[in-house]
């Protein structure tokens, strides 16, 4: 029978406990999930390794800094959507194509911006604007 795992981490278990990429034999499922992310299109398949490699995932939020450019939250938001889409399909395309695993999720929402409760500035009470 095959282990449920979320997408997120069967690729921690490939690039990082298997060192699929530099170890000298690994599980032949982490190959199998290596090749996988090597056959997404570019730049998804450079997105989904870093990632991996890095146990991570995009920032969302922007950079922490007192003065945020929306710029910047927009791009981070959109590196954070495309990196959920493209688990999604990697997921799709290793959908029985493993021995041990059977991938599931993502669990990561794609806009977590819409579902996380922010934090609230001082001085604002967020009742209605004018009431």
């Amino acid at each position: 029978m095959r282990e449920h795992i979320d997408i997120r981490q069967l690729l921690h278990w490939a690039y990082r406990d298997q060192a699929v990429e530099t170890a000298p034999y690994p599980h032949p499922d982490a190959i199998t999930v290596q090749l996988a992310v090597n056959a997404l299109p570019s730049p998804y398949n450079q997105l989904v390794r870093h990632f991996a490699l890095h146990k991570a995932a995009p920032a969302w939020r922007g950079p922490d800094e007192k003065v945020v450019s929306l710029d910047a939250v927009r791009r981070s938001r959109g590196l954070h959507v495309e990196w959920v889409r493209a688990l999604a399909v990697l997921r799709s395309s290793l959908d029985g194509a493993l021995g041990s695993f059977k991938p599931t999720g993502p669990e990561t929402p794609e806009r977590p911006w819409l579902t996380t409760t922010a934090p609230r500035t001082s001085g604002w009470s967020g009742g209605q604007v004018g009431g």
